[in-house]
């Protein structure tokens, strides 16, 4: 066979191989196929845990990198409505999320250098992922709140069962790690309810703090009732969706932390501290 006869025929292979590259890479939008990255990956719950606030993602929120120690108890079926502390912390909750207030919240806590627990409602999570994780990646912790915001203190054990396990299922999948605290709905519960949480490692996370933010107080009224009765190791109950829960948040921060109080997760506060 002539050189010239090879040549043609390595030029035609070369054709084929390339049309076959061409056809693949048209079938998959033009790139090698890869395997999706699980929001887990991102980031995660900061139940036990804290973040550096040395680097921050675009969106002017912190990505987590550091794990602090967990409480030398079980919190398992504890019902914890404050921590006994020896340095002025407290921890800030927000109920009945995710909401559209969400992110302008986080941004807030961003800007006093503080984070917050956030008991969310399962289904209200299904088209707002990215949001659970954003809270995380804010170095706040995230807390089922059952996932119809049924009052569990009148539903039957069943009920019970079935609202926590899709709450634990749905955040875990998202951020790769289940809760340990749960809050019923209302703050209502009972001893079927507290059996339930303590069979799933749960703590059940009531408040010492209510900021009547739902109520039609004034932002003003609202960080003045919060600031007056701060104690360390409290609590504070506050709402996502509250009337004047956005405005009265600057004022409950910048007032807590000119009297020298921090502001951390509920799982953080329990590690600087003992329950009663």
């Amino acid at each position: 066979m002539r050189r010239s006869d090879v040549g043609l025929i390595l030029f035609a292979l070369l054709g084929v191989i390339v049309s076959v590259v061409w056809i693949v890479m048209s079938r998959t939008g033009g790139s090698v196929a890869k395997t999706p990255t699980p929001v887990a990956s991102i980031g995660r719950l900061t139940p036990l845990e804290t973040v550096s606030r040395q680097t921050t993602d675009g969106a002017g929120l912190v990505s987590p990198n550091a794990i602090s120690p967990k409480p030398a108890y079980d919190i398992s079926g504890r019902i914890i409505t404050s921590v006994h502390v020896s340095e002025k912390a407290v921890a800030l909750t927000f109920d009945d999320g995710p909401s559209r207030n969400l992110t302008k919240i986080l941004k807030i806590l961003n800007k006093y250098n503080s984070q917050a627990t956030f008991f969310l409602v399962s289904d209200r999570i299904a088209k707002h992922a990215a949001w659970v994780n954003d809270i995380a990646m804010q170095g706040s912790e995230v807390g089922n709140h059952t996932a119809t915001h049924l009052q569990l203190d009148v539903a039957s054990s069943d009920q019970i069962a079935e609202e926590l396990d899709k709450s634990q299922e749905t955040i875990g999948q998202i951020l790769g790690q289940k809760p340990t605290l749960m809050r019923p709905p209302v703050g209502k519960y009972n001893s079927q309810v507290v059996e339930a949480a303590r069979s799933r490692k749960l703590a059940v996370a009531l408040w010492s703090i209510h900021s009547q933010d739902t109520g039609d107080g004034s932002a003003a009224e609202i960080a003045d009732r919060v600031i007056s009765s701060a104690s360390p190791g409290d609590i504070i109950l506050m709402h996502e969706t509250g009337a004047n829960s956005l405005k009265a948040l600057p004022l409950v921060l910048a007032g807590l932390r000119a009297k020298g109080y921090k502001f951390v997760t509920v799982s953080q506060l329990l590690a600087l501290g003992t329950l009663p």
